[in-house]
């Protein structure tokens, strides 16, 4: 029995027709039509490609338990064909050519592109066809459509042009919603009904965005493309009639219309950009409009549910931060994955390795551990070890050699440690350390750790323990006002997002060497320990030397990727190492950590003439780096900032930032707050998250008082001053008194708390002082009794090197400033003026 009209209209037509065919068996097709839709989009393609994936369930899956399978025939054979799927099933999606339809505007153009039609009867006089699909293409406007094709028509129509465009082809292999190769080209299409056992789960390849993410990502490109952005107006256009249709089915007519805009937005700044009049502000007001009312509803959802919506299909998952690396061992197993002095690991080998050492972990405690503190530096067993700890399922917690013995066993306190690894470069502390920690201590000092990288008889080997998106990868100490270290951790989730980020940019790829100058406490660490191990590249360890002659390193270890903070340039040229050309091999060079200077790059690409150098920025609470600038080749194109400094870039698109003033109102220069998939949960010490946080609802910011819970939606204050020049983000410095000393984050209250404890001094203040070499240096300015150097050394010798003053300086009084605050500026500048 034929159907007059569609029922589904307005959406693509694989969906409109999909849905035609699902409804007349399956009830509910609409509601589960519309808990399935999604905004996700690729965005690894080759030439800036874009793909789409409007379904987060697979559509070919029917709720009968068969599912929807291709199939071809020769044109002499498609109605028999056909025929025989009609008769079995009532109906059969067949997949044509737009421009041989009769009812398209397409119609006998060169438009072709394939489209999809429900046959739901024949009869002598031919095929009943209905169509569901209303848009609007460059041809003109098609409308939805019930009526009859002969048999001719409907096979010319199904017999496909000699190839389809690249954009198209990727519309095909993801219609369902998932990754489904199309049949060969060149013969008649249409999908048929199949019981067969359900085949294997679903995939997406490659790298995308989903939800608020993929929004962001979609402002930027479409205002970054201008005119060539016209390639994705139809994807764009699906994205949107889906999300209206989706809303529909909720009864939120509010949340359609604002998605009704969205096609309308872009054809008018489309159009306005042919004409030489781009429309940013359009562009970004209309996708970030949507963005707000997605988060809106989410929230909502949330609140009356207790879930934010449906969860993503198992096609895109969060990975664990040890999945990355084993992973990679699987795919990679004889490719070299460490080289640390003489010793070279493949992935097989530092895989096994970690098993091993594993069993020893165990065996320690009789049980997996929960959180395990790893005393090392740079050395392999170090880097088993923390492989070995995430196997297990355990939170890492890096622990300084450098520090002192007082300051380690307070983080193992507070970071709940159950197991401290230690080797032969824990440091001077290690004593003091062994005899006052409260935890198992597992020693591989000496060279007994090397049987973890031989099978040994008998060895057990316990089984790997599986962490989920939330549970803590790694837990990293940072300094703290109140003379206290902050734990900061990081979720798997938080590292998921930034490597599925961070491995593109900085193209890390199989046969990579990458460069580790960062000690494990330093979270620039993960991202070359697992940018490298997340795509089966080489992570090359530079020792201390290394690190002071990196021309040298770079060199013997033909280095293709060298990740470091910027005094290292300054350091190296001060040596008259940066040679010009004399570091071929480099083909990505990443600084962070702390300002990166014009005069700094040009000192680099001299000596590195084959690299492209990145400048990134982000605080340990956002998961390592948050912004990238990629420093152009040609000088005429750098952004040439305010202050002499490289910008740090955008934040990321999976990201929001706003900034904020004072009075936490948004600004074109103020503190730099963020939220998103990289934001940590919340300090280890919850009541250090107060002030720390800011509701913010696009008007008046609010600070956290710890009243209520944390929540994603709560943005992380990053105390950086930050404003836009020339499209870049440009860091102006901290709004408080942290700073960055030689790479290493320091808080200068912590050090004024240090010297405040002697009787005799009054009142303490740190400030830095640019040195002779460039290099910051701290300097403690102090009022009350006079005292020895020595004296004042001994309150601060519990600190860090990087933390202790290189001078004290006796004063009778602190200047203020007009509303009597010190006067930082002016102490500054005295201290500059002294030295000369």
């Amino acid at each position: 029995m034929t159907t007059t009209e569609p029922r589904f209209t307005g959406l693509s037509c694989y969906t409109s027709n999909l849905a035609g065919y699902l409804d007349s068996e399956f009830p509910g097709t609409a509601e589960r039509l519309a808990a399935s839709m999604r905004v996700a989009v690729r965005t690894d393609l080759p030439g800036g490609r874009l793909a789409f994936s409007h379904h987060r369930y697979p559509l070919d899956r029917l709720p009968d338990g068969g599912r929807l399978v291709w199939a071809t025939g020769l044109a002499g054979e498609v109605e028999a064909e056909l025929e025989a799927e009609l008769r079995r099933h009532g109906r059969v999606l067949v997949v044509t050519d737009n421009a041989a339809l009769p009812w398209s505007p397409a119609v006998g153009g060169s438009g072709h592109a394939p489209h999809w039609l429900l046959v739901d009867d024949r009869t002598a006089a031919g095929w009943h066809v209905l169509d569901g699909f209303q848009g609007v293409l460059p041809e003109g406007e098609q409308h939805p459509y019930a009526g009859w094709l002969t048999g001719a028509d409907l096979v010319a129509a199904m017999t496909p042009p000699p190839g389809w465009s690249p954009v198209q082809d990727l519309r095909n292999a993801l219609v369902f919603g998932h990754w489904l190769t199309p049949p060969l080209p060149g013969r008649p299409c249409w999908l048929r009904r199949s019981s067969a056992a359900t085949a294997a789960e679903p995939v997406l390849p490659g790298r995308w965005r989903t939800g608020d993410a993929a929004l962001a990502y979609l402002r930027d490109f479409v205002v970054a493309a201008g005119e060539t952005a016209a390639e994705h107006l139809e994807d764009l256009w699906a994205v949107a009639q889906h999300q209206m249709f989706r809303h529909g089915v909720a009864g939120d007519p509010e949340a359609a219309a604002a998605w009704a805009g969205l096609p309308r937005a872009l054809r008018f700044a489309l159009d306005s950009a042919r004409r030489g009049r781009p429309r940013h502000t359009l562009l970004r007001t209309t996708f970030d409009h949507l963005r707000h009312l997605e988060r809106d509803r989410s929230a909502a959802a949330l609140r009356r549910t207790g879930t934010a919506g449906p969860p993503e299909g198992s096609a895109m998952q969060i990975r664990s931060l040890y999945d990355w690396f084993q992973t990679s061992a699987r795919q990679h197993p004889e490719s070299v994955a460490i080289e640390v002095d003489s010793d070279v690991l493949t992935y097989a080998e530092l895989w096994a390795a970690a098993e091993r050492l594993s069993g020893a972990m165990h065996a320690a405690l009789g049980r997996a551990p929960l959180r395990v503190g790893l005393l090392t530096s740079r050395s392999l067993v170090g880097y088993i070890a923390y492989l070995a700890a995430l196997r297990l399922g355990a939170t890492v917690v890096p622990l300084n050699p450098a520090n002192p013995a007082e300051r380690n066993l307070a983080i193992t306190a507070e970071a709940g440690l159950d197991l401290t690894m230690i080797d032969d470069t824990s440091g001077d502390g290690l004593a003091d350390y062994r005899a006052k920690a409260p935890v198992a201590v597992l020693n591989l000092t000496g060279d007994g750790w090397r049987r973890f990288l031989a099978p040994e008889p008998g060895q057990e080997i316990p089984p790997q323990v599986q962490r989920g998106p939330d549970d803590f990868a790694y837990i990293i100490f940072t300094s703290g006002t109140t003379g206290r270290p902050k734990g900061v951790p990081a979720t798997h989730a938080n590292v998921s997002e930034f490597l599925t980020e961070v491995i593109p940019r900085y193209r890390f790829l199989p046969g990579c060497r990458v460069s580790q100058t960062f000690e494990m406490c330093f979270d620039g660490s993960i991202l070359a320990m697992f940018g490298a191990w997340g795509t089966g590249a080489t992570l090359c360890v530079a020792q201390r030397g290394d690190v002071l002659a990196p021309v040298r390193f770079i060199n013997s270890r033909r280095l293709t990727h060298w990740l470091s903070v910027p005094s290292l340039i300054s350091f190296a040229k001060r040596l008259r190492a940066l040679v010009p050309e004399s570091m071929p091999t480099l083909r990505l060079s990443s600084f962070g950590g702390e300002p990166l200077s014009i005069e700094q790059v040009e000192d680099w690409t001299a000596a590195a003439p084959n690299t492209a150098v990145i400048n990134c920025y982000g605080p340990t609470e956002t998961t390592v780096i948050v912004t990238a600038y990629e420093v152009p080749s040609d000088p005429a194109a750098r952004v040439e900032s305010s202050n002499r400094s490289v910008p740090i870039g955008d934040i990321y698109p999976r990201l929001d930032h706003v900034l904020l003033d004072a009075d936490l109102r948004p600004c074109d220069d103020g503190e730099l707050c963020i939220r998103g998939p990289q934001r940590f949960p919340g300090y280890l010490e919850a009541a250090q998250n107060i002030g720390r946080f800011v509701a913010f609802d696009g008007v008046q910011g609010r600070l956290y008082d710890g009243t209520e819970p944390l929540t994603a939606e709560h943005w992380y204050r990053t105390g950086d001053r930050v404003r836009r020049e020339s499209g870049e983000l440009v860091h102006q410095g901290r709004i408080d008194h942290q700073v960055k000393v030689r790479g290493n984050r320091v808080e200068l209250g912590e050090i004024e708390a240090a010297l405040r404890v002697h009787p005799g001094v009054v009142e303490a203040v740190v400030v830095t002082v640019a040195a002779a070499d460039g290099e910051l240096d701290l300097h403690a300015v102090y009022t009350g009794a006079a005292l020895a150097d020595g004296e004042l050394t001994t309150l601060v010798r519990h600190l860090p090197p990087y933390m202790r003053p290189r001078a004290f300086h006796h004063r009778v009084e602190i200047p203020l400033t007009e509303v009597d605050k010190v006067d930082r500026k002016r102490l500054t500048s005295e201290l500059l003026a002294a030295q000369g």
